[in-house]
């Protein structure tokens, strides 16, 4: 093969006709030049083994060429005919107004030739959160041609899921009981499809349903783990700030069986909720209260004819019956969108509306309903605690608000999926399902809310940061005796 270098080679030479054009009178000059080329069509043909020729115009610089390219061995042949029909189309092209700088020139051609990286993918049989990836050949060497091949078409299968996974929102919104018509629930269906968000699944849960599966108590867990879920000795007390607001120790208290939580401090005191969150406003007034942390209260609840006891989140219960009262429901939707048109910061900003409905954009869900509550049939104005809608704050809050109200498995959810293929494990998924406090990776042994952390995020970048949050909180490893096995596919040669 011709080189001018040991390392520049070529196989094919090229002849280029080139010329400048100008744009007076509509591109006059183009048009005639190429009435020209295509005059020449026939000669053109006649070129003996011409491997292709082209016309490359732009409109920018006004370059006009005509490049034809021949194997290096049939060139010299078409040289000595002195590159016909050449001399034809320069002689027409410069008689042309408005053509300047006809040129021409000689060079080399030939392809450059790109390595193609080897493609690998993940082994679909291979354990949730495995990062290995293999060859077609390695699949073939392991499983044989026809195995390799059901198993490399799944695994290409399973990584353009992933793909759309990582693009896509999903959310749990649901219509609040004091808000849950016909009407309501036809502006939030309308409103969602018209932002191209996909309604997946609509559904009621009936109070009865709430109540007997304690779905909001779940749902409100920081609060309702201490005024419903748990029992006293099950709380984690500042023994200390107990005895120093009460005068009595805690293991006191316990012993004489004198504390409750919110939903039995009810029974214990003949109260319905309504009862117990006045009682609770009028122990609050008389500093009968303490607060040991963010949602975690006590107070000293005293009522005439009862022995007083010490109950925890009595305010709990009012919210609950909103939610458990006979005849009440909510209606739920589980909904996604393409996170590349619609962010998740706007899907509650724009499309939901904030939390106070009256700061809420006039087009949002939580601005319609207020601003029509009357005509949806709505008994009271929507506000700051009844305002309508609730949407999740996160990908992963919505991930834990389907598992509590739909009953999803993270295994079977797409966003619970990508979390545990990422290494991320279903216990920590359970355990942040309830938003703990966690380390936040800033100061040193700073913490704060599960949730919090990952507010307003899509779903890529929430599963980024739920990476790195599990990661800041895993337990240092035990040291353990065993034997490290190994598997036939583990030991072969990952390229």
């Amino acid at each position: 093969m011709p080189a001018i270098t040991d390392n520049v080679q070529f196989n094919t030479i090229a002849r280029e006709w080139r010329l400048k054009w100008d744009e007076k009178e509509e591109k006059l000059a183009l048009t005639q030049v190429q009435e020209v080329l295509d005059s020449l069509g026939d000669a053109l043909g006649k070129i003996k083994g011409a491997k292709s020729i082209q016309r490359v115009v732009c409109g920018g610089c006004h370059d006009y060429k005509v490049i034809v390219a021949l194997p290096e061995k049939l060139f010299k042949k078409w040289e000595e005919d002195k590159f016909a029909p050449e001399e034809t189309f320069l002689d027409a092209v410069k008689k042309i107004d408005g053509v300047s700088a006809v040129e021409t020139q000689t060079y080399t051609l030939m392809d450059v030739r790109i390595k193609k990286a080897v493609e690998k993918r993940a082994d679909p049989t291979d354990l949730p959160g495995s990062k290995k990836l293999y060859t077609l050949k390695q699949f073939s060497d392991f499983y044989g041609a026809q195995e390799a091949k059901r198993l490399w078409d799944k695994a290409g299968r399973q990584a353009a899921q992933a793909e759309r996974a990582m693009n896509t929102n999903s959310a749990f919104v649901f219509i609040k009981p004091h808000a849950v018509t016909d009407a309501v629930k036809e502006v939030v269906k309308k409103g969602l499809e018209e932002k191209g968000i996909r309604i997946y699944k609509e559904g009621t849960l009936t109070s009865e349903t709430i109540d007997k599966k304690k779905l909001i108590d779940q749902h409100y867990y920081a609060i309702a783990s201490k005024a419903t879920i748990l029992k006293p000795k099950e709380l984690n007390v500042p023994e200390d700030k107990f005895k120093e607001k009460f005068g009595l120790e805690w293991k006191e208290a316990l012993d004489k069986g004198i504390v409750y939580n919110a939903m039995d401090a009810c029974e214990k005191l003949g109260l319905d909720a309504d009862g117990l969150d006045k009682l609770w406003g009028t122990t609050k007034k008389a500093g009968d209260m303490i607060k040991f942390g963010g949602g975690f209260y006590c107070g000293h609840l005293k009522v005439d004819g009862k022995d007083p006891i010490y109950a925890f989140n009595g305010f709990f219960m009012s919210m609950r019956a909103k939610y458990c009262a006979p005849g009440e429901k909510i209606h739920y939707y589980s909904v996604g969108w393409d996170a590349t048109k619609l962010s998740w910061a706007d899907f509650r900003g724009k499309v939901l509306g904030p939390t106070d409905p009256k700061e809420a954009p006039a087009d949002s869900l939580r601005g319609v309903v207020l601003k029509d509550w009357e005509k949806l049939g709505l008994k009271a104005e929507p506000n700051v605690g009844d305002n309508g809608i609730h949407a999740s704050a996160s990908p992963f809050e919505a991930l834990a608000e389907r598992m509590n109200w739909m009953g999803a498995k993270a295994e079977r959810d797409p966003f619970g999926k990508m979390m545990l293929d990422a290494g991320i494990k279903a216990n920590t998924i359970k355990a942040w399902s309830v938003d703990p406090q966690v380390l936040t990776g800033g100061e040193e042994g700073k913490k704060g809310s599960l949730f919090d952390q990952l507010e307003d995020m899509d779903a890529a970048d929430c599963l980024k940061k739920s990476k790195e949050l599990s990661k800041i909180n895993r337990p240092p490893p035990r040291e353990r005796p065993g034997r490290k096995e190994k598997g036939a596919k583990g030991d072969l040669v990952k390229e």
